[in-house]
């Protein structure tokens, strides 16, 4: 998550208005409280949405698709956030104000919260490019769609390779007799080198890339709807029929597709909004003379973006939940007493319908 105790206890010495840079001179004891109950509150939603998100996926035949597999690889990367970061971030900066956990977690945290965010935003990518596939060359995918296990492994390793990159300039350095777990950098001008690039290469320009495909994806899912024409539904020619029934075949499809584009759209721009203002918080902190600005206003503003990056981890499972029909119909067959078969899930949905249209 970068160097979070030098942004929030200032060990390096900068100055304030106040003459104070500990966390518990900046704020009082209700407002770290509050901020502490508002970080547990998003422990606990990020910790049993994803959890139930993976168990659904698993335990349930009609989830197990590339796609779905994406979405739980993007689970368990919230998961290490949530596990590793959440609790440990609230500690560290908000409880005890130094950091406690010794120089093998320091390192430990550092390379996963790093692998987390590197291989989201990668599993975004390949969601991005499988649903382009689908839309645009669907006989393409149909043939290659067994390779996306591939390029979901080589998320991983990319994030595994990228983390242990930097992991060895996580350290934990003592100031004025308190320990903080920090970026130690050989310059303050590598430090920023490292962190445009990595916000370009692993943020900026995956956001880009994925903009431009969903685009595409949209433009083209918009055009593919066969028109009906009225008389067609009246004929009682066989021919004009059975042709009719194709058409309605292929644009339930279409709608399916759209659905389920629109969820993973609605995942994009949840992470794209939750975790932009972090990075740009730290492309701003690297730009930035800290001596001429207000201590306080700079440790509110980074507790806002670290709530909202936390946030992403939650947003998941409420998209999921709201605008996937299918994960709600796997948790009722799954956490309910009495298990709803999906042929008879799919029927009543359609009675439903019918009975709505009359």
């Amino acid at each position: 998550m970068g160097d979070n105790s030098s942004f929030a206890s200032n060990p390096s010495g900068s100055s304030n208005s106040s003459g104070c840079a500990n966390v518990k001179c900046l704020f009082t004891n209700a407002e770290r409280w509050a901020v502490v109950g508002s970080l547990l509150a998003t422990f606990l939603g990020a910790l049993i949405g994803n959890v139930i998100v993976c168990i659904l996926i698993i335990k349930n035949r009609h989830l197990r698709n590339s796609t779905n597999y994406s979405i739980m690889n993007l689970s368990i990367a919230d998961l290490l956030i949530t596990v590793f970061c959440i609790p440990i971030v609230t500690v560290d900066l908000y409880i005890t104000d130094e950091w406690i956990f010794g120089q093998a977690s320091c390192k430990l945290v550092s390379f996963a919260q790093n692998l987390a965010l590197v291989t989201s935003i990668l599993n975004l990518a390949v969601i991005s490019v499988e649903k382009f596939l689908m839309v645009w060359f669907p006989f393409f995918l149909r043939k290659k769609s067994k390779h996306i296990k591939w390029f979901l492994i080589a998320t991983w390793i990319i994030g595994i390779l990228q983390s242990s990159l930097t992991v060895n300039y996580r350290q934990v350095r003592v100031f004025s007799g308190k320990s903080y777990c920090m970026d130690n950098w050989p310059s303050f001008q590598s430090r920023r080198q490292y962190v445009i690039a990595h916000s370009a290469v692993f943020f900026f320009l995956p956001l880009l890339f994925m903009f431009v495909l969903h685009t595409l994806t949209i433009t083209q899912i918009r055009s593919m709807k066969l028109p009906i024409n009225s008389r067609a539904k009246r004929s009682t020619s066989n021919y004009v029929r059975e042709n009719l029934k194709k058409s309605l075949s292929f644009n339930r499809k279409v709608t399916r597709k759209r659905k389920a584009i629109n969820m993973l759209i609605l995942i994009f721009f949840s992470f794209a909004l939750c975790w932009s203002p972090y990075h740009i918080y730290q492309l701003w902190i690297q730009n930035t003379d800290l001596k001429q600005v207000s201590f306080r206003t700079v440790n509110i503003v980074f507790i806002v973006v670290l709530w909202m990056a936390f946030f992403s981890c939650v947003s998941h499972p409420i998209i999921y939940g709201l605008a996937g029909n299918k994960y709600r119909m796997a948790f009722r067959n799954s956490f309910s007493w009495r298990r709803i078969p999906d042929s008879t899930a799919r029927s009543s949905v359609k009675q439903r319908s019918r009975e709505s249209k009359k």
